[in-house]
């Protein structure tokens, strides 16, 4: 960042509404009036103060007022401080008290001498001290007044500029956008031309290997990382590439991390294995392949010569396929690395002014709908005299057309044209920061201790606002968050995913560093050694800290000290030393092997935040519990037990426990009398007990739980009184509540009721789910519309006696979702509202849809071949499958459940349940298995009875706008669901699993309906023998059938599929004989019937399983499939060789495959192609036969693992093995 002087801007916030805030919020600890110099100082002082500091700086007094600007804040920060002090002591006073009083009998003479002894502290030593330092506060702050002669001419010139700038102290803030223009199309059309023309060398025919690098140079602040994104994001270049990583450098070298963000930019996800160079490159390697494009994009870099052969080794991955790698980098300087010296460079410089007048423009006027047209007409007049001082800069257009746009003022964009000096980003941005409301500047500056690069999580860094008091809640922080977001002081970060995750651009990074000396430092390098001593807030990523241990300990004014690297050394010593020392801290976030804490509690009285999520301690650290000013508290997983004194913290607001990969694995785990910690945030789960201090009426004043919470054994409230105690009608911010029973044997229904009655549910709820409540009855409040109006998703389980869901749930809602399972009474769905989105409906046997048209239909109409049918192909299925017997059994149980349900005899009942279904055993004897099928096919034969008997039968009619329908163990005919499909064109997942009752799917007139249909999931339906007409859902991406034994040879796939997974099913021969143009992924596994398989016509196909398909004996146009990357053929004795292609072996094309495995199969045929495997990364090789030695294995192979093949394993073994030479080239050699 160009050298700007900060003057006095980093020090404004200190004389702002925070000082009178303070000053008031100690007269309210000391139960005194606030004097009237306060009530001056806040309503005629401050705003000519802030005028005061504008008009000193560049002044010969800038000099006083800095120094008292320092004053005031030490004053401020003191004061601050002793609140803390004097805060901890109340709450211990009271705790204590609370704890002695529980001793001695309640008396009017001990409570006359309580009142006494309150009174008598407030005049302790520590409140006189409070009130002396409020005083000399307070009488700093008027000092101030001192300037106003001093400087009468410059204030009363600065108040026509600044005084109308519409920027007051609030604690809302606006609302963020997501503003985004482009400017540079010409210089990314040229550089997308370039990177597009220098690719697609053929890797074999070119003897030098090096990459394709273009740079894009040029000062900060003038788009090269936009510049770069808007290239990364071009469609042609997406398309083109089918590796793309995306590295921020700021300007510093770090291999390991670097790495880490080429993995996980690449492929998705966040690496959380061992982060040493060595896996990571390893598993970098493994995830490339010599046919892949890769754009690797590297933003920011610097070079420094010194650096030369890190760049070397962190480029290593990819030498082997340099012919395909494009590498782009930005950087503000031409002196780039060497090993990445630039084909191509664009040399950004600054905007013309028409450019520059249509970024101002979209920030300055975004919103502009509440602008009077002939005010906007004057400000675009000024505007145009501020745009020429921006020097080209588009970063300076951005930030100043967005404070501007804030305050449309004519007056004030006057005032800004005729002073302000814009010549310089870094001018621009400080001027941008100086319009920040005081609240903002002091959030914003805090976040220098944080590194350039540095990923920010709002929730987290929110927590450490509240934490340090910049902001007194969660909810204000996050306003203060998204203000600065809209004021581009944050961006969101190109690598994030979810776009949670976000970045401070380099130079305002700067700028936060250059306004925050003296307050915030960094311990980054190894070679520091002088930490300023006015330092307040800290944080340290170097690995040894030991060097630093002697500086650390003399900052007695720190509050803030944050670890965030793994620190290593003697961690327990090191921080029992410093910690008694650092008696101001308010957040400690330590990491690295720490076993255990010393008790410290008396000299942690400030502590508010306290992270050990990232150390290695076993056991709670009894003096927490004595930390009173404890607001937020994180754990790691080893910790499973609390001390029952953690209710002592009044002040915490969340409790968290994490894993090793920093996820949250519980929240507060159960500890009596929680109901102390009135302002806790989160609570997961709360199990009701009958003891004392667990009672659901430890909730009743817990308002500001939010989020997801869990009720557990409510069957243990003894009273309605004490649901109502609860007040979840005050708990605004749940969205989510589990209202759970459980099975103690001893149901009173009438009590439920009046229970589940009293829950007066949150007004908010969005979610609502109810579990094992066996009353009839539902609430009164489900018919109530002002209680569930947003309510969006209802889960009911288990709740046996409910026959009907009343028909309003969820109509008020933007959408809704509707999920059943184990209702055995329920007979009658609802009159769903339009706007349901979402059906599930799982093992409700007394729930049955009939067709219009099937009411006459007779049992005796199926025949006795069917039945012979069906169970001949369950066996035949059965005998294939792994575990076969036991997985049959599963469906069998639950089937008799059903069956029981429908029939009601329980003599039946128990015959039923004696027919051979102990899955204890592997393998019955098979007349065993059959005669538990026969038995079952006569209860499905009861079932159907039951279903076509019934006088009043239901239709399954949706509304048109579900996009998620999943039907599981539930009673529905053929005709039922051609009715249900033909109308649900929104459609776009369907899922039936063990719906015995269908035997086909509807046919094309019933399926051509289902236009956005993507995924289709078909399990255990064994009496289905069709997929109807599933060919002309043309919409259709994903098929999965498992456990379907009976369909024919009718079925037709439609042509856009994507993914096939079949699993213990028959499938007729000819079932994937293309063409299938989109087709990425094959698995057949135990599957019966199928003799063929063609995919010479699939040629997008990428992966193929065939595991244990005994029928399977062709494979026609496996050796031709350039795109193919995975391979497994296992167990498949009837592939013999030639059995890969009608015409023998021809060209071999598998120039992309990376993984094979082959198990059980004749390896004659599969041996002569696998030295021409030019991408192999694994080979897996089990049970084989067909060769009696290794053949060439390609150059590419990382891994080989060969199994239970003698021959092979003894010529395999090290050094000796006669194929030794050609495995040893892999680095994994797993051979048993």
């Amino acid at each position: 960042m160009t050298e700007v002087k900060t003057g006095l801007a980093g020090l404004k916030w200190v004389a702002s509404a925070i000082l009178c805030d303070t000053i008031k919020q100690g007269y309210a600890h000391l139960e005194r009036d606030v004097p009237q110099q306060v009530e001056d100082l806040e309503t005629n002082l401050l705003p000519r103060l802030k005028s005061v500091i504008t008009a000193a700086e560049n002044s010969p007094e800038e000099i006083r007022v800095k120094k008292w600007l320092e004053k005031l804040k030490s004053s401020l920060c003191d004061v601050e401080d002793l609140l803390d002090e004097h805060e901890y002591e109340r709450i211990r006073h009271q705790i204590n008290g609370n704890k002695c009083n529980k001793c001695l009998p309640a008396h009017p003479l001990l409570e006359t001498l309580q009142n006494l002894f309150d009174t008598l502290t407030r005049k302790v030593p520590q409140n006189m001290k409070l009130l002396e330092q409020l005083k000399n506060l307070k009488n700093t702050a008027i000092e101030g007044s001192t300037f106003f002669k001093l400087l009468k001419n410059q204030v009363e010139s600065d108040a026509t500029i600044s005084g109308t700038s519409g920027i007051t102290d609030h604690d809302t803030v606006t609302s963020v956008s997501d503003y985004k223009i482009f400017v540079r199309e010409m210089e990314q059309e040229a550089m997308v031309s370039h990177i597009l023309g220098s690719t697609g060398t053929d890797p074999q025919s070119s003897t030098t290997k090096r990459f394709s690098v273009f740079g894009i140079v040029g000062a900060g602040g003038f788009g090269k990382t936009t510049l770069a994104q808007h290239i990364f994001d071009d469609e042609s270049v997406q398309n083109h590439f089918n590796i793309k990583m995306w590295v921020n450098m700021y300007q510093k070298l770090d291999i390991v991390e670097h790495t880490k963000e080429m993995i996980n930019s690449a492929f998705g996800g966040k690496w959380q294995q061992e982060g040493n160079l060595e896996n990571l490159q390893k598993e970098l390697r493994k995830k490339l392949n010599r046919r892949d494009k890769i754009l690797l994009v590297l933003d920011n870099i610097w070079w420094d010569q010194s650096d030369k052969d890190q760049w070397k080794c962190m480029l290593d991955p990819f030498k082997p396929y340099a012919n395909n790698v494009t590498v782009l980098l930005t950087s503000q300087s031409k002196d780039l690395p060497h090993p990445l010296l630039p084909a191509q460079i664009v040399s950004l410089i600054g905007l013309e002014k028409e450019k520059l007048s249509s970024i101002f423009s979209y920030y300055a006027f975004n919103g502009s709908e509440r602008i009077d047209p002939n005010n906007r007409e004057l400000l675009e007049t000024i505007g145009d005299e501020i745009i020429v001082k921006f020097g080209g800069s588009p970063m300076s257009a951005k930030f100043v057309g967005m404070q501007l746009g804030k305050n449309p003022n004519a007056i004030f964009w006057r005032g800004v044209a005729d002073n302000e000096n814009f010549s310089s980003t870094a001018e621009s941005l400080l001027w941008s920061f100086q319009q920040l409301y005081e609240k903002l500047q002091r959030c914003f500056l805090y976040c220098s201790i944080f590194p350039k690069g540095y990923e920010f999580v709002m929730d987290d860094l929110v927590q450490l606002w509240v934490a340090e008091g910049f902001v007194k809640n969660e909810d204000t922080g996050e306003l203060v968050f998204y203000e600065l977001l809209s004021s581009c002081f944050f961006q969101v970060s190109n690598g994030s995913t979810d776009g949670k995750s976000y970045k401070m651009h380099d130079l305002v990074h700067d700028l936060a560093e250059a306004l925050s000396k003296g307050d915030c430092f960094r311990i980054e390098d190894e070679k520091v050694i002088v930490i300023p001593s006015t330092t307040r807030y800290l944080s340290v990523l170097v690995e040894n800290v030991e060097e630093h241990k002697s500086s650390i300990s003399k900052l007695e004014n720190l509050h803030t000290l944050i670890f965030l690297k793994e620190s290593f050394g003697d961690l327990n010593g090191f921080f029992a030393e410093i910690l008694v020392k650092l008696k101001k801290l308010r957040v400690l976030h330590l990491n690295g092997d720490i076993t255990i804490l010393t008790e410290i509690e008396g000299d942690l009285k400030h502590l508010r935040y306290l992270n050990l999520a990232g150390t290695t301690i076993t056991e709670f650290p009894r003096f927490i519990c004595k930390l009173y000013n404890l607001q937020l508290l994180k754990l790691n997983s080893y910790i499973d037990n609390l001390p029952n004194y953690i209710t002592d913290l009044v002040k915490l607001r969340i409790m968290e426990a994490y894993d090793s990969t920093n996820q949250i694995t519980i929240q507060t785990p159960s500890i009596p009398y929680i109901g102390k910690l009135t302002l806790l945030r989160r609570l997961e789960e709360f199990q009701v007990r009958k003891v004392d201090g667990y009672n659901l009426g430890q909730l009743g004043k817990l308002n500001d739980l939010q989020g997801t919470l869990k009720l557990k054994n409510l069957e243990n409230v003894e009273s309605k009184e004490e649901a109502m105690e609860a007040c979840f009608n005050n708990k605004r911010n749940i969205e989510e509540l589990h209202l759970l029973w459980g099975n103690d044997g001893k149901e009173n229904l009438d009590h439920e009721a009046e229970v589940i009655e009293s829950l007066r549910l949150p007004p908010n709820l969005k979610r609502l789910t109810i579990k094992k409540y066996k009353n009839v009855k539902f609430p009164s409040w489900v018919l109530d519309q002002s209680v569930i109006e947003n309510l969006e998703f209802l889960y009911l389980c288990k709740c046996d006696a409910i026959e009907a869901i009343p028909n309003n749930i969820g109509l008020s809602a933007s959408s809704f979702e509707l999920l059943v399972k184990k209702l055995w009474n329920l007979r009658k769905l609802p009159t769903l509202p339009t706007n349901t989105t979402c059906v599930r409906i799982d093992c409700c046997p007394l729930l049955v849809f009939v067709g219009t048209d099937e009411l006459d239909e007779s049992v005796n109409q199926i025949s006795f071949e069917l039945k012979q049918f069906v169970i001949s192909r369950l066996l035949s299925i059965i005998l294939t499958m792994q575990h076969g017997d036991i997985y049959m059994n599963k469906v069998l149980l639950r089937e008799w459940r059903i069956i029981e349900e429908i029939c009601k005899d329980e003599e039946f009942a128990k015959y039923l349940n004696q027919a051979s279904l102990d899955n204890s055993y592997d393998e019955p004897p098979e007349n065993n298995r059959h005669y538990a099928l026969q038995e079952w096919w006569s209860g499905h034969l009861q079932r159907l009875n039951y279903i076509y008997s019934r006088s009043n039968p239901m239709h399954l009619l949706l509304p048109s706008n579900i996009t998620k329908l999943e039907l599981e163990a539930c009673n529905i005919t053929d005709d039922a669901l051609y009715e249900c499909m033909a109308k649900l064109i929104w459609l776009t997942h369907l899922k039936l699993t063990e719906i015995m009752t269908i035997t086909t799917l509807p046919l094309k007139i019933a399926m051509q309906s289902l236009i956005n249909l993507r995924e289709l999931i078909i399990e255990k339906c064994w009496c289905l023998t069709s997929l109807g007409g599933i060919g002309v859902v043309t919409s259709l991406k994903t098929l999965n059938i498992n456990f379907c034994p009976c369909l024919r040879n009718d079925m037709v796939l439609p042509k856009s599929v994507e993914e096939i997974t079949v699993k213990n099913s028959y499938l007729p021969d000819g079932f994937i004989s293309g063409p299938f143009p989109f087709l990425k992924s094959i698995t057949l596994e135990y599957c019966r019937g199928l003799a063929s398989i063609s995919i010479s016509h699939s040629s997008s196909l990428k992966k193929l399983v065939l595991y244990k398909c005994p029928d399977l004996c062709s494979l026609e146009g496996l050796l031709d499939r350039p795109m193919l990357k995975h391979v497994e053929l296992m167990y498949l004795p009837k592939l013999v060789p030639g059995s890969f292609t009608n015409e023998g072996f021809g060209i071999v094309q598998l120039d992309s495959l990376e993984v094979l495995k082959v198990s059980g199969c004749d390896m004659s045929s599969l041996g002569q192609i696998l030295k021409s495997l030019c991408s192999l990364k694994r080979l897996e090789l089990f049970e084989c036969w067909g060769i009696s030695a290794l053949p060439e294995l390609p150059e590419s192979l990382e891994t080989i693992q060969i199994e239970q093949w003698p021959e092979l394993t003894s010529r395999c073994q090290e050094v000796y093995g006669e194929d030794w030479p050609k495995i040893a080239h892999a680095p994994e050699r797993l051979i048993w």
